[in-house]
């Protein structure tokens, strides 16, 4: 999970797209601006946008590799993620 600079909350997998590498290790923590993977360096943005990708060749198109997102937000204080890939609507909302 992720806030960018204006404080909206995004949701990842967290995963990176180029060899399924594990990207954050730890439970909890801050991004220094960017997230990226330990394996080859691919990096993205805190919007799980692909800005970096060493090696690639030519043709290539980051914008085909953003981070999988996941479905998330806020009720009462409390964040709640849903990994579906089309999720419900609340009655409530």
């Amino acid at each position: 999970m992720t806030r960018d600079g204006s404080g909206l909350l995004r949701a990842f997998f967290n995963v990176c797209r180029h060899r399924g590498t594990r990207i954050c290790t730890r439970t909890e923590g801050h991004f220094p601006g960017r997230i990226q993977c330990g394996y080859h360096g691919w990096t993205y943005s805190l919007d799980g946008s692909l800005i970096g990708a060493p090696h690639a060749q030519d043709g290539f198109c980051r914008e085909d590799y953003p981070l999988n997102r996941v479905h998330a937000d806020i009720w009462d204080g409390h964040i709640f993620i849903n990994l579906s890939s089309e999720p419900a609507r609340s009655p409530l909302s």
